[in-house]
């Protein structure tokens, strides 16, 4: 906001261009034709002010702080993935003892504790080792492999003659 001098040229608000250009990061001709000043007054005064350093400590400062907050979001993470997995194990202990005391011949507690069984291992990441990672990759690369052989056999052979295009400034309207 511009104030009123002694005169009647008004007084530039630099504190607010200041803010502009630490929040914008905008270039000090894009900053001075906004405020409707010259380019050497801009300059000028970011120089006096040190505007540079102040915008790289701002950017530095909120690198940091993005840092923190992804390290902490790592480490909740981590948390509650040893939470998950130490109930995971006391879970296992569960259905252990459950097995021994179950009567053969009941199929339908057998069935139950197996599918209980299949969805711990899930948690606990049990299902995929390295090796079935490597061998989903190999699969899937195959595939596309194949679809890429396939889409090239189908593709039609030969040249394809588009017509050219004649813009208005060459003489000619469309």
């Amino acid at each position: 906001m511009e104030r009123t001098r002694k005169g009647n040229a008004p007084e530039t608000d630099w504190k607010l261009i200041e803010r502009d250009f630490l929040a914008s990061g905008m270039s000090y001709r894009a900053l001075a034709e906004k405020h409707g000043l010259s380019l050497s007054a801009v300059k000028k005064r970011a120089a006096s002010g040190h505007w540079q350093q102040r915008l790289l400590e701002l950017k530095k400062a909120e690198e940091r702080a993005a840092e923190d907050q992804t390290e902490k979001l790592l480490e909740l993470r981590e948390n509650r993935r040893a939470i998950l997995l130490n109930t995971a194990d006391d879970l296992l202990e569960k259905l252990r003892q459950a097995l021994n005391q179950l009567e053969p011949e009941n199929t339908q507690a057998l069935a139950s504790l197996a599918r209980t069984l299949k969805d711990l291992r899930e948690l606990q990441g049990l299902r995929k080792d390295a090796l079935d990672l490597e061998e989903q990759q190999a699969r899937i690369e195959k595939m596309r492999s194949e679809i890429r052989k396939t889409e090239e056999d189908e593709a039609p052979a030969g040249v394809l003659i588009l017509p050219e295009i004649r813009r208005p400034e060459d003489g000619e309207t469309s």
